[in-house]
């Protein structure tokens, strides 16, 4: 079942009870937006699930949500704040001095930079002193794309993400390095990839459990030890080839949580 939230403070409360009332195991995903997508067919649609995002080599033009947000500020942290703004592909447009040394600064956003962590970032810098006001102001081209993970060559659908082209491969490769740092090793290698396509543009591997068959031998020659290595390996391979990694709802609601704290 999926969920909406009319906020973080909402999204909060809602998952504690869920978790503590009703021992529910919940994954906490990032907030969705909408996209207006084009086909090759001129085919135009809405959709603000990764899930149902076209092939990128089917798609024609992706228009993402923008919005316009008016930033109130002390002079002191007008520099930090339009450095934040920027980092978020703010597009500026105009300075306005006010009154008691505030200004007043606007950009035009993308809605998914805005919705994630903007509200956090802003307070942290301004030390709370800083306010803003926004609206929708309808979509723009953008060049959006969907990133898919694979497990041992299996697609974890709940993982695909969309994101800007040039912001792909940093955002892939933290995804990996989380997966890699916080789920369970397995009986044999796990590869982890990020995937735009079929373009492999992130790999982290998860190395197999480790167990000491050699630690029954004692003395001898070391070609012993080389035969149960060896035979070790050629189990894990084929273990590798036929086997199917088993990840827990809790691994994959630990990589999420992970990921929204960075």
């Amino acid at each position: 079942m999926l969920c909406g939230f009319l906020g973080l403070l909402h999204r909060e409360i809602i998952c504690s009870r869920l978790k503590n009332e009703f021992k529910c195991e919940i994954i906490v995903t990032e907030p969705n937006v909408t996209y207006q997508i084009t086909n090759s067919k001129n085919k135009t649609w809405e959709t603000n699930n990764p899930q149902k995002f076209p092939n990128n080599n089917e798609i024609k033009d992706v228009k993402e949500l923008f919005i316009e947000i008016k930033i109130t500020t002390p002079k002191e942290y007008l520099g930090n704040i339009m450095n934040l703004c920027q980092s978020k592909r703010g597009i500026h447009q105009f300075n306005d001095i006010m009154l008691n040394n505030l200004y007043q600064i606007i950009y035009h956003i993308p809605f998914a930079e805005f919705i994630i962590d903007f509200y956090d970032k802003i307070k942290s810098i301004s030390h709370g002193y800083a306010s803003f006001n926004y609206f929708l102001i309808g979509f723009r081209s953008s060049d959006i794309i969907k990133v898919d993970i694979l497990l041992n060559n299996q697609l974890i659908s709940d993982l695909s993400f969309l994101v800007y082209r040039s912001l792909a491969q940093e955002r892939a490769k933290s995804i990996c390095e989380n997966l890699k740092n916080t789920l369970n090793k397995q009986n044999f290698a796990i590869p982890i990839q990020a995937c735009i396509s079929k373009q492999i543009i992130a790999r982290e591997t998860l190395s197999a459990l480790k167990k000491n068959v050699t630690g029954h031998l004692y003395g001898g020659d070391i070609t012993r030890k080389m035969k149960l290595w060896n035979k070790q390996k050629a189990g894990k391979k084929k273990m590798q080839t036929i086997g199917k990694s088993d990840f827990k709802v809790n691994d994959l609601k630990k990589l999420l949580q992970k990921q929204q704290n960075n």
